[in-house]
């Protein structure tokens, strides 16, 4: 809010001077719009060649490269670019160069025009809603214009086709490089597909898969028969088993020894002398000799069959426990008994066989999604490889046409013309609107130039009342203004008095007693604005006035009443704050008389805390004994912008007189803090004195308050020699 107040502030002051001024102002700007009129006489033609290029789209673009992860082809270069690069790639500065140095353009001077000089009259635009770029060229001769862009267009497509030729041979001689390493990945690829498939004996997982499933289910089949037989068998074999009384082994021996013909032939003879022994040892004895013949014989036949049953049998370590009969009944039992052994083995070696064959499909049916997968992305792998080299082969013979031929993706369809008219009013309004600028620039530039050239009295004061928005009491002419009031032969340092005597004329609310402005204090923004001196000149004059005046120098920390009027501060205000045993009815032992009316109660020694002096309690109650004591109690405090009390002494006096000096310069910010500061403190500002203004608009009424003064001096010699003093120390 406050930046937009001053803004506002800044606007309104200048909108002021403007007024003050607008003639002078007028004038510039109309003379300098005029001369730039005038100056359009002087402009040439100009002449505007135009020629146009149609770009065409390869939809198959030759220009490509592998993509080392994916192993796929992508696009070297797109033919297919935006106008708006193109219109970029005719603007680059070595194509311009080049028709530069085609056509030995040459500026006025004679030396070679710079590309900068070729783009500032150069324009490529795009045609809407086409693919045909329009090249316009303007200069001062016509010829040159239509060669330039005729030029420009014939090097563009030759550089474009060069472009071309260049990227073709590059992406062929990559692609070259490409296809062994390509080779060798295919070969790699496909070796890789065919060790997978021997070693896992693939033919066609598909068909082996249909297969496997039949295969199973025929196996399970002949398992449930076959378990069935062999039960069968088993239970068979168990039941001859008990029939025939033999063992597996047993049975087998006395099966091969009734086959045997040679045991057969030993079996008869010993069966035969058996029964001959048996005979004899009826009519015999056992020591008889036949008797003993046929045991002999009988023992040799025994050992005879041992021997040829152990033959029979394959060197057997023992022969059938039991001997049987070569006509034996039991000799079909134990056929039976075996072969239903044997049917029984048979069968036990069928089904294990059948388990381990279903156990082998079952392993293979698992492993087949797994064999599938594999063998999908080594096929994947192997045709991607073969395809990437087939493309490349194919690029590779595409791309050894391209090298021969000189075609471009731009046609000039239009040549640019010798124009036969020129054109100035492009310039001729540059220039006018060139002056409009110019004109408003120096128009605005000259408004404070014209204010400074002015008196400062006279905009200065009005100025500085309008930022403080305070009234505006007295303005204090410059020391070589005052010295200049005309042919009076007076004192010249008198007028300051003076000037507070009309200023107590016109408001006479100072003198009056009600209401009471008892308690005056004068500051101002900043130091060395001259409020000391107007603070000891206003007293003085409300002192000649009748008034009895106590001048209070509040300035703790850089105090001048007591210079001003040569007095000793050793005692003084400090002292009789910081004292509480003085009483108030005694300080006047510090106070000093100076004239008529008139007593200065100066500072008194540094203390070092002057905010906390100022501000307290003792204070509020001094100042309101010395109101009821004096008829007026001036006050010179410190600056606004210090930080030495006089917001509390603002506060405690009835009215503050502001004074600011036209030589020392004000900002903004700096006015914005003093007004800042007088709201937030409560204080009441009355009025406002203007020091050091210049000009001779004062001199009338300086003048006749000078005179006044004289007469004071000469009535009061004692006056006129403090007065003196204050001027000498201004």
């Amino acid at each position: 809010m406050d930046s937009r107040e001053a803004l506002d502030l800044d606007l309104n002051r200048y909108l002021s001077k403007l007024q003050q001024h607008w003639f002078p102002v007028v004038s510039i700007f109309g003379t300098t719009v005029v001369l730039a009129c005038l100056a359009t006489v002087l402009v040439k033609p100009s002449y505007v060649a135009a020629g146009k290029l149609r770009f065409k789209v390869d939809q198959t673009p030759l220009f490509q490269e592998i993509d080392t992860e994916s192993g796929e082809l992508r696009p070297l270069v797109s033919t297919q670019n935006p106008l708006s690069t193109e219109i970029e790639v005719i603007y680059a500065k070595p194509l311009l160069q080049n028709m530069i140095d085609d056509l030995d353009l040459t500026n006025p001077e004679g030396e070679p025009l710079e590309p900068e000089d070729v783009l500032a009259r150069l324009d490529v635009s795009i045609l809407g809603g086409t693919d045909i770029l329009k090249i316009a060229y303007e200069s001062d001769l016509p010829q040159e214009s239509a060669d330039v862009v005729n030029t420009l267009m014939r090097l563009y497509i030759y550089r474009d086709i060069q472009s071309q030729r260049t990227r073709a041979i590059a992406a062929r001689q990559f692609i070259a490089q490409q296809l062994p390493q390509r080779e060798t990945v295919v070969r790699e690829a496909e070796e890789e597909l065919s060790r997978f498939k021997r070693r896992h004996n693939i033919v066609d997982l598909e068909i082996e898969s249909e297969t496997t499933v039949t295969e199973i289910s025929k196996l399970d089949s002949d398992i449930t028969s076959t378990r069935a037989d062999l039960e069968e068998a088993i239970a068979r074999s168990a039941i001859l088993k008990t029939q025939v009384g033999l063992e597996n082994q047993d049975a087998i021996a006395v099966s091969k020894l009734s086959q045997s013909s040679a045991a057969k032939e030993v079996l008869r003879e010993l069966q035969s002398v058996e029964r001959q022994l048996t005979i004899a040892r009826e009519i015999y004895q056992d020591n008889f000799p036949s008797v003993i013949s046929l045991k002999s014989r009988q023992a040799a036949l025994q050992s005879l069959l041992q021997q040829q049953s152990q033959k029979t049998l394959q060197n057997r370590n023992s022969a059938p426990t039991t001997r049987v009969e070569l006509d034996d009944p039991q000799q079909s039992s134990i056929k039976d008994f075996l072969t239903a052994e044997v049917q029984r083995q048979s069968l036990g070696k069928r089904l294990n066989s059948l388990m381990r064959k279903r156990s082998s499909y079952s392993q293979r049916t698992q492993a087949l999604p797994k064999l599938r997968q594999t063998l999908r992305e080594l096929a994947r792998k192997s045709q991607a490889a073969q395809s990437t080299y087939e493309t490349l082969l194919k690029k590779l013979q595409e791309l050894q046409v391209a090298e021969n031929v000189n075609s471009s993706n731009a046609t000039i369809i239009e040549n640019a013309l010798v124009p036969t008219k020129g054109n100035t009013i492009q310039k001729k309004a540059a220039i006018v609107a060139f002056g409009i600028l110019l004109g408003a620039f120096l128009a605005t530039a000259s408004v404070p130039i014209l204010s400074a050239r002015q008196p400062r009295s006279r905009q200065a004061s009005k100025e500085i009342e309008d930022l403080f928005d305070y009234p505006l009491w007295a303005v204090i002419p410059h020391v070589k203004d005052r010295n200049a009031v005309g042919e009076h032969d007076t004192n010249p340092l008198v007028d300051i008095v003076g000037a507070m005597h009309r200023m107590i004329q016109e408001h006479p609310q100072l003198l009056n007693t009600e209401p009471a402005l008892k308690t005056i204090a004068v500051t101002s923004a900043e130091s060395q604005e001259g409020k000391s001196t107007i603070a000891a000149h206003l007293a003085v004059a409300m002192s000649q006035m009748g008034k009895r005046v106590l001048l209070v120098d509040a300035n703790l920390r850089q105090p001048k009443q007591h210079k001003l009027f040569k007095l000793s501060n050793d005692l003084g205000l400090s002292n009789v704050i910081q004292d509480t045993s003085i009483r108030f009815p005694e300080i006047e032992m510090t106070i000093n008389p100076v004239m008529k009316n008139l007593n200065v109660f100066t500072s008194g020694t540094q203390p070092a805390n002057p905010i906390g002096i100022l501000s307290c309690e003792r204070m509020n109650l001094l100042l309101q004994y010395l109101s009821w004591t004096y008829d007026v109690v001036i006050l010179d405090t410190s600056p606004l912008l210090d930080i030495d009390g006089t917001s509390a002494l603002g506060n405690m006096a009835d009215g503050i007189l502001l004074v600011t000096d036209l030589m020392v310069t004000h900002t903004d910010k700096t006015i914005t803090m003093v007004k800042e500061i007088v709201i937030r403190s409560e204080q009441n500002v009355i009025g406002m004195i203007v020091n050091n203004a210049t000009g001779m608009e004062y001199s009338n009424a300086y003048v006749s308050n000078i005179e006044d003064n004289s007469e004071f001096i000469q009535k009061n010699p004692i006056a006129s020699e403090r007065i003196n003093l204050l001027y000498q120390k201004k």
